[in-house]
């Protein structure tokens, strides 16, 4: 999908939020490793909770 585009793998990034909430996390891990092996990257991004939350700032 994304070669048929004429976008390179390794230009996408998808963002995974902490709190992301899996039910099935070994076909969740499965399935990042795929992407992964594809070249497209991830970022984890925690900012705005906790003690990352622009209200501590």
């Amino acid at each position: 999908m994304i070669a048929g585009n004429g976008i390179s793998p390794s230009c996408v990034k998808l963002e995974l939020t902490e709190s992301a909430n899996f039910e099935d996390v070994d076909g969740t891990i499965e399935k990042i490793r795929e992407l992964r092996r594809s070249g497209i990257g991830f970022a984890i991004d925690d900012f705005g909770t906790g003690y990352s939350s622009l209200q501590y700032l």
